[in-house]
């Protein structure tokens, strides 16, 4: 982040200076007094637990800068640095993201979706790091607070910033957008991820291609021709549509797709050219994915040969379909979370891995859904019980509704062993390990599905 005088953030945000009005300089801005550096300017949020301004007195000790509140509490007597008195905290600092963003000359990619937003933000960022000084959202910062802090990450230096906006509630994408101000928008997807907080699939439709209506002009959409949603409403898009996916009216597309035991090997077309791409992953959706960063890359001038080298570094986030290797075969992780069309991606995934062994699936609940979450449950056991699985292990809320969803599709009763939690669902798992397999294991991530990998992984 560039310095920024503390009468320039109270100008952004609107706030009132008050208290030692000395002039100030901040570099950083922080809002977990207990990672707060030296020189920070604190803001001092409010959450359902907690109150920042509780901590405010910690943060001037620890050596804040400044700090931004709503109020000033009588407890905190005499603070020695300036004070930003605002309406709220949380606009305050969305309102000094979107005001430092317009101060550099970064170009801006915004990338949402029901699944699949942060892989293809790791692999966005890859590719143009092989040309540009890339700046990314750290980890799934994608919300009201990550999503700013990401975007003041960023410099003068910086050429492109790729960030990721998710959104559990209507209003959080036009929120998210209007901040990124974007020039390039990718949807990966959208389904039914978060459904229960819209009410219906098409709400939440119109909630994701927000983001379109927020394109600069001169900019541009990238889009899967195999989206519904997408197709449907690509219309409201400010700047330039570009499709990805199909090879009659794409920009790239998909030739040849191969999984293998170290990952999925695919060709990407563009024209008469076609080159050879292999990620470390074994999930067909991710191939698919990769096709946003391809676009992006021929956007900004990038070779094929550049944007292979970029997707092939790419670093996937622990949890999202990654392979490990164990005693007897290999642990698919897809532990982090979990929606309808990721789940039946997984466990396609599952099928098709090129592993003579039992495939074992630890299914999890998916969280969300609201009053489809029964139907939803109950359709992804049916799809489960149709594929060549040998045993499923159902853990979580609504394991009843993919039982049943199992027995629809006449998957035998005796291969699968319902469990109250994660310690029972290993327990049963440990007892299936003889001989070769390959083990899923997926579920929305309050259920914290990952113990059972970290077990998996120690035996």
């Amino acid at each position: 982040m560039e310095r920024i005088s503390i009468e320039c953030i109270a100008q952004w945000t609107g706030g009132e200076l008050i208290g030692d009005k000395a002039s100030s300089w901040i570099s950083s801005i922080c809002t977990d007094s207990r990672v707060l550096k030296a020189g920070d300017c604190f803001v001092a949020l409010k959450g359902k637990n907690f109150d920042g301004v509780d901590f405010v007195p910690d943060a001037v000790r620890k050596g804040a800068a400044a700090v931004i509140v709503d109020r000033i509490q009588p407890d905190f007597g005499p603070l020695a640095v300036p004070v930003i008195k605002v309406k709220d905290t949380l606009k305050a600092l969305q309102n000094i993201a979107l005001f430092y963003r317009k101060e550099l000359g970064a170009k801006i990619i915004a990338i949402t979706g029901s699944s699949g937003k942060t892989s293809t933000k790791e692999m966005v960022g890859s590719v143009l790091r092989q040309k540009y000084k890339t700046v990314c959202t750290s980890g799934n910062f994608n919300n009201q607070i990550g999503l700013p802090l990401s975007l003041l990450q960023m410099d003068k230096t910086t050429e492109y910033g790729v960030f990721e906006l998710g959104t559990n509630h209507p209003g959080e994408i036009a929120t998210l957008s209007r901040i990124t101000a974007p020039d390039i928008v990718i949807v990966t997807n959208i389904g039914s991820a978060h459904v229960g907080n819209f009410g219906s699939v098409e709400a939440l439709a119109q909630e994701k291609t927000d983001l379109l209506t927020f394109v600069s002009a001169r900019g541009f959409a990238i889009l899967s021709t195999d989206d519904f949603w997408s197709k449907r409403l690509h219309v409201r898009s400010a700047g330039r549509v570009i499709w990805v996916g199909n090879q009659q009216n794409s920009l790239c597309w998909l030739d040849r797709i191969e999984i293998t035991q170290r990952g999925i090997r695919f060709g990407i077309c563009r024209r008469k050219e076609k080159f050879e791409v292999c990620l470390p992953t074994v999930s067909r959706e991710m191939a698919k994915n990769s096709l946003f960063a391809a676009a992006v890359g021929f956007l900004s001038s990038l070779s094929s040969e550049e944007i292979t080298r970029g997707l092939e570094k790419t670093s996937f986030p622990e949890g999202r379909l990654t392979v490990h290797p164990i005693k007897n075969g290999f642990v698919m992780d897809d532990s982090y979370n979990a929606n309808p069309q990721s789940m039946r991606s997984a466990l396609r995934a599952l099928v098709e891995y090129p592993f003579s062994s039992k495939k074992i699936v630890v299914l999890g609940s998916m969280g969300e859904l609201g009053d489809k979450a029964r139907a939803y449950h109950f359709e992804v056991g049916s799809f489960a019980g149709g594929l060549p699985l040998a045993h499923v292990i159902l853990v979580g809320p609504y394991g009843e509704d993919v039982y049943e969803g199992l027995r629809s599709s006449s998957f035998p009763i005796d291969c699968i062993f319902r469990t109250a939690d994660t310690e029972e669902a290993f327990f049963y798992l440990h007892k299936l390990l003889s001989g070769n397999v390959t083990v899923l294991v997926k579920g929305s991530r309050f259920l914290k599905l990952d113990m059972i990998v970290k077990k998996l992984l120690c035996l």
